[in-house]
């Protein structure tokens, strides 16, 4: 039946369904056939609309007015918590309905509530009929992950090209590779590269594995460096073990390995390691209208500071550019890691060059830059561990140090990467130790029970070095994260610490209104995730300092399931992408950056999926509570 044709209160209710994911996704008679077979119910303010009581959940629902709210016992059986508020457009018990199931949830009604109800046959009709709703019940906050960023994408396009950082490098039009064996001369190298038009050669062995590679810069380098003979085999002067990516790698691996390792020319491989192809800087970024390669490598070769200080506007074009091409919020916040990291070691550079207090030091970055989480407005937590030597002691060591790091922070300041002003964070000879200081500092700061020194441990976990000697702070990391899994008592008080950013559900009911009020997306969305997922990967020993990545390494710990580590992992991203997303519009628009939104600019979908994201922040806060807590008084 045509839409004009239905009847009023028909019309009315699909108009009110297109307002809200997924159904303003999905086709007119698809939403005609849920209208047609859905009731409308009512339940008065504090009526239970749904229990675990009622047996496998029979019906799918929709609220059409007023709220619900989730209860569940906790895990010690002897009180109940909320779990969840939604509100109008939001559906629930898909998942018991989906695996005829009862509900483990309490659902009572919040004031005057209105539910739109559809029975499990026509559900199911419905489930296998219409993709967008089958997508949506089946993968919940990543289909909702989708309609942002298409959203994010969209509003960021503006007349550029079609190609994707998510392209697969096999569709890419690579290059056919010029090879030579390793035995083929310098001279006869470069007249193959010469007559192809190209700046490099691969140099593959016979089974047609990339072995070298040789460029036309390093045959400017060997010209005007050496007395290699033009006649000496290509072997010899080639750079050898050349950087290599698998066809199935997308555009965006290609470049961020260009940029971290500041080359221009990548080795494309099969699955037996057979040379497939070559994309160069060019290739990509010609297509991509993206210049991270290039902009790395003027940040990491920049002749003063002043160079550095105007790269900071380029960065910001970049990030632009990267919700245009599609990237996610994590590929996003790593280009932004790598820019700082080239922006930190040149600094340091610049600086050594004025003043090289003969000291060997590892540049170690904690916090947001050492999860490599930092967005458009970034604040740096740094150490530095330094080598000791038997003629000088760490005091003196440290001294001839200082003048040389409070340069380096006071020119990161003028870059854009100002010091984070808390506490022992400001004091930066605090920061500066030896291995044997660094560790009796984090011994004696495990034996301390206040918040400063377990918010500072937390800081310390997520230790990655940035400059000098890599194995060194790698290895400070890892002691660092185990002294913290074995200190007695420690793991709870990161728990107890850990649930101190906590969202309210009035927070939640909040994000409905729309007001001049302001929602701080870090300290309420993204650190109940962050503190959470912290505090669970250094109690099971993994290794990585990257939010995500933690989540990754976790799938594979048997004690947890997948789709709740695929949901946590969801939300952080939804959060920080429209975190993102918020920034780089109050750069466009000239307003000083912030870590929230104003509720006002927050759209429809904006709304429902914080309120999401946010619920899975307070999941894994009951996780916390449970495995850290309750447990441990149960013990008691």
């Amino acid at each position: 039946m045509p839409f004009s044709n239905l009847p009023h209160n028909l019309r009315s209710l699909i108009v009110f369904l297109k307002a809200h994911i997924p159904f303003s996704v999905m086709a007119d008679d698809h939403l005609i056939h849920l209208a047609e077979n859905a009731q409308l119910r009512f339940f008065a303010d504090g009526d239970l609309v749904l229990s675990p009581d009622d047996g496998p959940v029979k019906e799918f629902y929709v609220i059409k007015q007023g709220q619900i709210t989730g209860e569940r016992t906790s895990a010690r059986g002897t009180e109940t918590e909320t779990t969840f508020e939604i509100g109008a457009g939001e559906s629930f018990a898909v998942a018991a309905l989906l695996a005829e199931r009862p509900t483990r949830t309490l659902h009572w009604a919040i004031g005057d509530t209105f539910v739109v109800t559809l029975d499990r046959a026509h559900f199911l009709g419905l489930f296998s009929a219409s993709e967008p709703f089958r997508d949506f019940c089946l993968r919940g906050v990543s289909a909702l992950l989708d309609q942002v960023q298409l959203r994010t994408q969209t509003g960021a396009m503006a007349a550029m090209g079609a190609s994707t950082l998510a392209t697969p490098l096999s569709n890419y039009g690579l290059r056919t590779p010029v090879v030579c064996s390793p035995d083929t001369s310098v001279r006869d190298a470069v007249r193959r590269m010469n007559n192809d038009g190209v700046s490099s050669i691969i140099i593959t062995n016979q089974s047609q594995q990339p072995v070298g590679i040789f460029t036309l810069r390093d045959l400017r380098e060997m010209v005007a460096e050496s007395d290699t003979c033009l006649d000496a085999p290509v072997s010899d002067v080639m750079s050898p073990h050349p950087q290599t990516l698998n066809t199935s790698a997308k555009a965006f691996d290609a470049a961020l390995k260009m940029a971290e390792l500041r080359v221009n020319h990548l080795c494309v491989i099969d699955d037996t390691d057979r040379l497939a192809g070559v994309v160069s800087e060019h290739d990509l970024f010609s297509r991509q209208r993206v210049d991270l390669v290039h902009l790395a490598r003027t940040i990491s070769f920049a002749p003063a500071l002043d160079v550095l200080v105007n790269m900071r506007s380029e960065i910001t074009r970049l990030v632009a550019m990267m919700l245009a091409h599609g990237a996610d919020a994590n590929q996003i916040l790593q280009i932004i890691a790598t820019l700082n990291d080239c922006t930190i070691r040149r600094t340091i550079e610049l600086n050594l060059e004025r003043y090289d207090p003969e000291v060997r030091f590892t540049w170690l970055a904690f916090g947001s830059g050492g999860r490599k989480e930092q967005t458009l407005r970034p604040v740096r937590s740094n150490g530095i561990l330094f080598e000791t030597t038997d003629d000088q002691s760490p005091a003196q060591q440290r001294e001839r140090l200082m003048p040389l790091v409070r340069a380096i922070n006071d020119d990161l300041r003028s870059c854009g990467l100002p010091l984070a002003d808390s506490g022992e964070l400001a004091q930066i000879s605090h920061w500066c130790m030896s291995q044997q200081e660094w560790l009796k500092r984090v011994d004696q700061l495990s034996r301390r029970a206040d918040d400063e020194a377990v918010r500072t441990l937390e800081i310390l976990s997520d230790a990655r070095p940035v400059y000098g000697a890599h194995r060194a702070g790698l290895e400070l990391a890892a002691t660092v994260r185990d002294i913290i899994r074995h200190a007695p008592g420690m793991l709870h008080k990161l728990a107890v610490v850990a649930l101190r950013r906590t969202p309210s559900p009035d927070l939640l009911r909040d994000l409905d209104a729309v007001n001049e009020g302001y929602l701080d997306l870090k300290n309420y969305g993204l650190g109940p995730i962050v503190d959470g997922i912290r505090l669970i990967a250094v109690d099971h020993g993994i290794t990585a300092s990257n939010t995500l990545d933690r989540i990754h390494q976790l799938k594979g710990v048997s004690a947890f399931d997948s789709r709740e580590l695929g949901a946590w992992q969801e939300a952080y991203s939804l959060i920080q992408l429209i975190r993102l997303r918020e920034q780089q519009d109050n750069l466009l628009h000239a307003i000083p950056l912030t870590h929230g939104v104003a509720l006002e600019r927050l759209t429809r979908l904006d709304r429902r999926t914080l309120r999401e994201a946010f619920r899975q922040g307070l999941r894994l806060q009951r996780f916390i509570r449970s495995q850290y807590l309750e447990q441990e008084s149960a013990h008691d």
